[in-house]
């Protein structure tokens, strides 16, 4: 192929400058288009359209590199390129759920969780039973998150329990499912409810992971969220602050003084907030 030509030119240059650099993923870029445009039977197509989203990932174009591996996976089934192009894609994924911005007339803006997910379901639509599909379904559930569409998140996570009961991501996403509620709970439209679930969530996680690294964690966040069903955020900061995790504590006291600032909850909120202000304050 000639953009292969054009790769050994460039390695004699040596690439001493990220300007020639660009330079030459933008010729290769476009030397590779054309023939994947030009020649659609040709069976260095794939490559081609792999190579595309090479340069552009390059090129720090990462939505057209995913666009270009998503071609090459929606009308192929098989190939050298087949699977690199999916490990492309969810490594893509990962840069956005990681934040990386995306451009907008050349304006940085931040990353679309949307998008992030429409990237993730390109591998679980092509490849369902594939190596990287629990991934892609698990981190569907962190873009989520991010969104704090708790229930959405949930979903996910227990699509990883459903679909693939034996991957190692089993824990980690019975974990989290009573993380999210956990979360979920500080917002007054889910409170009590997830509140509830969370606990239910964090009990199975306990029965099924005896072993885990973090059953420890699981069982205070059961106690936490018993707290919260009992008397809400100031219940909560009184039990962290009871057992010395001043910083939580503070959230949740500031959480108390957000809601309902002159009540009497407030004023203990408030009170105790000082104290613990000038105990870490003395630490430092």
């Amino acid at each position: 192929m000639e953009a292969r030509q054009l790769r050994k030119e460039a390695d004699k240059q040596g690439g001493d400058s990220s300007a020639n650099s660009l330079k030459y993923f933008e010729q290769a870029l476009k030397i590779y288009q054309e023939f994947a445009k030009n020649n659609p039977e040709d069976p260095l197509r794939d490559e081609a359209l792999y190579k595309t989203g090479e340069m552009l990932e390059h090129l720090a174009r990462y939505w057209d590199a995913y666009e270009a591996y998503k071609k090459l996976v929606e009308q192929t089934t098989a190939g050298r390129w087949w699977d690199p192009a999916i490990e492309r894609i969810f490594s893509i994924g990962n840069v956005f759920l990681a934040g990386q911005p995306q451009m907008l007339w050349k304006i940085p803006m931040p990353a679309d969780m949307n998008k992030v997910v429409k990237i993730y379901e390109t591998i679980l639509r092509v490849a369902p039973f594939g190596p990287y599909a629990p991934l892609a379904t698990f981190s569907c559930g962190l873009a989520r998150e991010k969104q704090k569409k708790w229930p959405e998140a949930v979903r996910f996570y227990e699509e990883v329990l459903d679909k693939y009961p034996k991957n190692d991501l089993v824990d980690d996403a019975q974990y989290q499912i009573g993380f999210v509620w956990m979360k979920a709970a500080r917002e007054p439209q889910y409170d009590q409810t997830a509140a509830q679930k969370g606990i239910e969530a964090f009990q199975d996680y306990l029965v099924r992971f005896k072993r885990s690294d973090k059953t420890d964690q699981a069982s205070e966040n059961i106690e936490v969220l018993k707290q919260r069903l009992s008397g809400g955020s100031l219940s909560v900061a009184r039990f962290y602050d009871k057992s010395g995790n001043y910083q939580a504590a503070l959230v949740y006291y500031n959480e108390v003084l957000s809601q309902t600032p002159d009540s009497p909850q407030g004023q203990e909120a408030k009170q105790r907030k000082r104290v613990l202000e000038d105990l870490l304050s003395e630490t430092k």
